[in-house]
């Protein structure tokens, strides 16, 4: 479902309505990135934030959230 909402990876193929055929230029700045999966996604933003700069306690936060940890 995420994957529908964010778009093709170009931009200028994407749907109209996707946040990558609003917000994207081309395909190297296409506005938003989505991980393949949970292990990818902890991989990739240990690329770009510290571990001090990471917050894990979303339920806290946004109590209404659940989380699938499956």
């Amino acid at each position: 479902q995420l994957r529908a909402i964010i778009g093709t990876t170009n931009p200028n193929t994407s749907a109209p309505g996707t946040l990558r055929a609003e917000f994207g230029f081309d395909t190297p700045n296409n506005a938003i990135h989505g991980s393949v999966n949970a292990e990818e996604a902890t991989r990739e933003i240990g690329l770009f934030f510290s571990q001090s700069e990471i917050y894990t306690n979303y339920t806290s936060y946004v109590p209404h959230l659940k989380l699938d940890r499956a």
